[in-house]
């Protein structure tokens, strides 16, 4: 499936935000963002977490959009162990 240049835009934009560690480039991707884009929004919520951004994931948690809804158990399962593993390497 091709993706729009719209939908290329968005990733490009969340991707630099979040390599940057943006939070004002983060803002205006939110503001264009539609109903269709949030399980990317969901997906880069779990990034910046990963990467270990907190000034980024708390901008996605107090967003007018509920990145919560779009996270599964499995993924938050998959951050803590990461983030365990990495704090208990030998």
């Amino acid at each position: 499936m091709m993706m729009m240049p719209e939908q290329q835009k968005l990733k490009t934009l969340l991707n630099l935000s979040i390599e940057w560690n943006s939070s004002e480039g983060l803002q205006q991707v939110l503001e264009d963002v539609n109903e269709d884009s949030m399980k990317e929004i969901g997906n880069y919520f779990l990034t910046s977490i990963g990467s270990n951004k907190p000034l980024l994931a708390d901008y996605f948690l107090r967003s007018e959009y509920d990145v919560l809804r779009e996270i599964h158990q499995d993924d938050i399962l998959q951050l803590y162990q990461n983030s365990w593993n990495k704090q208990h390497a030998v």
